[in-house]
């Protein structure tokens, strides 16, 4: 009887201390994926907020309609508060530090919307701007990653 309580302490605390480093492992590498996609978005930002402000110096008016009942300085404006309020590397240290893992996945959902959004916007940007093919589009989507 000995032999086996001895048997099953062993066995639980085994069994504890591969569920806590099953789950540190894990939240590590969801904090390492959450930081690579923060950095992508952030430079994908960057990116159009470049374009788009090269667009609007070279060939049409901030006040021209952009889309979905925008205009070009208004996109500009939103990706510039995203990219200083979001973006910033104060906004990414806190989150690198944060043990509250509700926080970093409600960041990471959010991070993804903001990136789906940016994603759709520079598409239709270049489609109906700069009358870029989809091959071309697929081109430099995947020359991007």
């Amino acid at each position: 009887m000995e032999i086996l309580i001895t048997f099953i302490t062993i066995l639980s605390a085994i069994l504890g201390i591969y569920l806590f480093f099953k789950t540190s492992v894990s939240e590590t590498l969801e904090q390492e994926d959450f930081l690579s996609k923060f950095d992508n978005a952030s430079r994908n930002n960057k990116r159009f907020i470049e374009e788009l402000k090269a667009y609007t110096s070279n060939k049409v008016d901030p006040e021209d309609h952009f889309m979905q009942g925008i205009n070009f300085g208004e996109a500009l404006s939103t990706l510039e508060f995203a990219q200083e309020e979001f973006f910033s590397t104060e906004k990414r240290d806190q989150l690198k530090k944060s043990n509250n893992h509700v926080a970093v996945r409600g960041a990471i959902n959010s991070l993804e919307i903001h990136n789906k959004d940016l994603i759709e916007s520079r598409n239709y940007f270049y489609k109906h701007f700069l009358n870029e093919t989809m091959e071309e589009m697929l081109t430099r989507v995947k020359e991007e990653d």
